[in-house]
């Protein structure tokens, strides 16, 4: 203490200053950063807590569209081959029930894409307008392994009859995730 009685204000003012700085800085490095740390990880882990309960949320839209989504494309559980058997099943036993007749069943086009393989079944069916509007129909609302995306309704002439018959060319379309 009786160095700083020697000491002029200014130079104890300076000192005092000198010290402060040096306290502050202990501090500092002690207290106040790792404190700063544990609020910034604690401000992260709230986030991460705050998407965590979020999750089941977001399972729960997600299964919504994924239902929405096999709604409107058909359900893609089966094989390729299991497709194709449950429509020719459904297609010739309509057609014996109701007296048409299935003129072509040609193999499926299929288009692949990323993830996903496209398949295309196309179905030529003959009979009157009403029948095949049946048909569309019953492969609309009932069918669910495919879905129905085009119908293209035509006539043609039998040039030994000189009849006139009507066929409808089904497009049925599915998709499987690879």
């Amino acid at each position: 203490m009786e160095r700083l009685k020697h000491l002029s204000y200014r130079q104890k003012n300076m000192l005092l200053l000198a010290l402060s700085v040096v306290v502050g800085f202990v501090a500092w490095s002690i207290a106040i950063a790792p404190t700063a740390e544990l609020a910034s990880a604690c401000g992260e882990l709230e986030a991460q807590a705050a998407q965590a309960g979020m999750a089941s949320e977001q399972k729960r839209t997600m299964e919504k569209e994924l239902a929405q989504l096999n709604a409107v494309i058909g359900q893609s559980e089966g094989q390729e081959t299991e497709v194709q058997q449950r429509l020719l099943e459904t297609v010739t036993s309509y057609c014996k029930d109701r007296n048409t007749s299935l003129e072509r069943f040609l193999e499926p086009h299929q288009f692949q894409e990323t993830e996903y393989l496209v398949s295309t079944n196309t179905v030529t069916v003959q009979g009157d307008f009403v029948q095949l509007l049946e048909l569309v129909h019953q492969l609309e609302q009932e069918f669910g392994a495919a879905r129905l995306a085009a119908v293209d309704y035509h006539t043609k002439k039998n040039q030994r009859t000189r009849k006139t018959y009507l066929y409808a060319t089904l497009y049925l379309q599915n998709i499987h995730r690879l």
